[in-house]
């Protein structure tokens, strides 16, 4: 997973270096807005029109995946997320609730041994967090996609994980690094694909005095691919 997390950041920071780019090349950011128009049914003439990088809330739902597909079974579950959008940024929101296999997703534990049926159980995980973010249209200004654009994000959370055979529960502080890719469908709906590279570190409450903090912590890390739908609120 460490090597997933190196290739993941380097992507990232890519992309925002890229992006950055394109921002310092362009001369109006007018010029770089998509305008997505709608007709009345009835007269046929353009009604309603809105910019993709316009100010305003938005409320996005996300169905998370595991990033390799042959472990469909082993990470699932919903991110609830409402965005206020600017020009070109935004600022989150976010609620996740998933279902992930343990050995899957705990990176490091002093807890367990490999052979506990722990470490074969699915646990019920759930997030709130902020978070912060830069929309972008490289994608479109490349390959000519329009009602396009790409978003690159980073938000902190709240995190916490029940542990189904022995009842414990983990709490503890985590962060999500995302990339996404969007298309319009009209002016106020769009749906795309988004990867999360998520990583948490966790605690129970200590059973007593001289029980060390490595022994009652988990490290959480996973990639997950999610599909949405959005809809701008106003």
């Amino acid at each position: 997973m460490k090597y997933q997390f190196i290739i993941f950041i380097f992507i990232f920071f890519h992309c925002v270096f890229i992006n950055t780019s394109f921002a310092e090349d362009s001369f109006d950011l007018a010029d770089d807005q998509e305008i997505i128009s709608e007709r009345n049914s009835n007269t046929g003439l353009k009604e309603t029109s809105r910019s993709i990088d316009h100010n305003g809330f938005s409320f996005s739902l996300f169905y998370h995946l595991p990033a390799n597909p042959f472990n469909l079974q082993k990470l699932n579950g919903f991110e609830f997320n409402l965005q206020k959008n600017f020009s070109n940024s935004f600022f989150m929101i976010k609620f996740t609730r998933m279902n992930m296999l343990f050995n899957e997703v705990v990176e490091t534990t002093n807890l367990y041994t490999i052979t506990s049926p722990v470490q074969t159980t699915i646990e019920p995980y759930s997030s709130i967090g902020i978070g912060y973010g830069i929309r972008s249209h490289i994608f479109r200004d490349i390959f000519r996609a329009n009602k396009s654009f790409e978003t690159m994000s980073f938000s902190l959370s709240y995190d916490s994980l029940n542990e189904q055979v022995t009842g414990d529960i983990f709490n503890g502080l985590g962060f999500q690094i995302g990339l996404g890719l969007y298309k319009l469908l009209s002016s106020k709906i769009y749906y795309g694909l988004k990867a999360d590279y998520h990583l948490s570190n966790l605690r129970r409450a200590p059973l007593n005095s001289l029980q060390t903090t490595s022994e009652r912590s988990l490290t959480l890390s996973w990639l997950s691919l999610g599909i949405n739908l959005s809809m701008y609120l106003e």
